[in-house]
């Protein structure tokens, strides 16, 4: 990485603390029906093998207080300002904590001026990135849902980007793949915010059955796809560009790709590759997208304030539990308690294991006193079904909508036979918006 995109992160902060004024916007954005935006939002999103996302309703949120981008300056504590990071020089990383640290008390500390700082990807003039830029834009809508949607996972994520060393601007890697949805699939078998399909995650450790899946595990998820990236970055002998094109496509296309032009004695970088479409237009929209939001105000794009805080906090179960039962315990509509743990196919969690549940951090506490309070009967409330003459299991799973196994896992049958007249617990309905595996 060179030094200019070492001193552009210091600029990011000089500028922002130079142009400040006191206090934030008291202007609420526009309410904005998802109907209204969503097929612009889902055309935003690329996803792996060119595949659409498949439309998926949520319900609107309150709108967030927009603030200007000039207004925020990232808070930095001493552990952060003595760190290293592999993508800043020591004169550029000592700048930024300094101009940091002498604002500290005087601004508004924000998630988004934390993710520039850690930008690190080259600042490339190209005209696939000015026609996405463009085509951004025209959708001003588009880009406030957006961050909206963004809003209770950019925590988590720039926390992981920054564990890792890895450029703040993958943390809207989202966008591009997902539009924030955490429960969107594409027709490729792609899901979660990251689309991982199911064998990319069986790669990276994310486990998938009728209970649970990984690729939609907030916490999981984001965790193997910063170590994917990674990956793939060293692979790419640390060419950024590379690395993405190879998450969109895979690194074996890439690869082949370059041989290709190796070959032909051409260039090799991303910009001469012989590459699908969408992954020619994918790097660039992330490049775009990256310098729209760094350049908010050059582009009259409103900044929702996201906080340099946690917005959930995760609580580890270790007891299965019915999740409307959760949801309820953490003062949370349903809705937006499934928002935060979409990894679960259904309105119940596996007999087996322990678990983590991400709860709003304000809730987080209440909802840890009022679990160890709930008497065992009450975690779980099972439905019955008594066995008819001629029934078997794949009839009843049938039935119940459930799978086999899962019913012989939760009654502990040691075989398939079964007894008329005896009883077989079930797990509740799974219930709307839980979905099913």
């Amino acid at each position: 990485m060179t030094l200019t995109n070492f001193n552009r992160s210091s600029y990011y902060l000089f500028i922002l603390i130079s142009l400040t004024t006191t206090g934030c916007s008291q202007q609420s954005a526009q309410h904005l029906a998802v109907d209204e935006t969503e097929q612009t939002v889902l055309e935003i999103a690329s996803h792996g093998g060119g595949k659409p996302l498949a439309v998926q309703h949520e319900p609107e949120n309150s709108q967030q207080p927009i603030i200007s981008q000039k207004t925020v300056v990232r808070q930095t504590s001493h552990d952060e300002e003595n760190s290293k990071s592999e993508y800043f020089s020591e004169e550029s990383a000592a700048t930024s904590s300094a101009i940091a640290k002498t604002a500290v008390e005087r601004y508004t500390h924000s998630l988004w001026t934390r993710m520039f700082s850690m930008y690190a990807l080259p600042e490339v003039d190209h005209p696939r990135v000015t026609q996405e830029l463009e085509n951004f834009l025209k959708h001003p809508k588009s880009l406030i849902t957006l961050q909206r949607r963004a809003q209770p996972y950019l925590y988590l994520i720039v926390d992981e980007l920054e564990s890792k060393q890895l450029p703040g601007e993958l943390a809207l890697l989202p966008m591009i793949e997902s539009a924030f949805r955490v429960h969107a699939h594409s027709q490729a078998e792609a899901a979660g915010l990251w689309q991982f399909t199911p064998a990319t995650a069986v790669t990276f450790g994310l486990k998938q059955n009728w209970w649970y899946d990984g690729r939609r595990d907030v916490f999981a998820s984001t965790e193997a796809a910063t170590s994917y990236l990674k990956k793939l970055h060293k692979k790419f002998n640390g060419d950024w560009l590379l690395a993405l094109a190879s998450y969109n496509v895979g690194a074996r296309n890439v690869q082949k790709a370059i041989n290709k032009n190796l070959e032909l004695a051409l260039d090799t970088s991303f910009w001469s590759l012989d590459l699908p479409e969408e992954t020619k237009a994918y790097v660039p929209k992330l490049l775009a997208i990256a310098k729209l939001f760094a350049h908010a105000e050059k582009y009259n794009l409103p900044l929702q304030h996201i906080p340099n805080e946690p917005f959930f906090k995760a609580v580890n179960i270790d007891s299965q539990l019915d999740l409307s039962k959760a949801a309820e315990l953490a003062g949370m509509p349903l809705d937006e308690f499934f928002n935060l743990n979409p990894a679960f196919n259904h309105a119940i969690t596996a007999p087996e294991g322990s678990y983590r549940l991400l709860v709003k951090a304000d809730n987080a506490a209440s909802f840890k006193r009022k679990l160890a309070k709930l008497p065992k009967n009450e975690l779980i409330k099972w439905e019955e079904h008594k066995i008819k003459k001629g029934e078997d299991l794949n009839a009843i799973a049938k039935l119940h909508d459930i799978s086999v196994e899962a019913i012989i896992e939760i009654n502990q049958l040691k075989e398939e036979k079964l007894a008329v007249g005896s009883v077989l617990k079930i797990p509740p309905k799974s219930v709307k918006p839980f979905v099913k595996a």
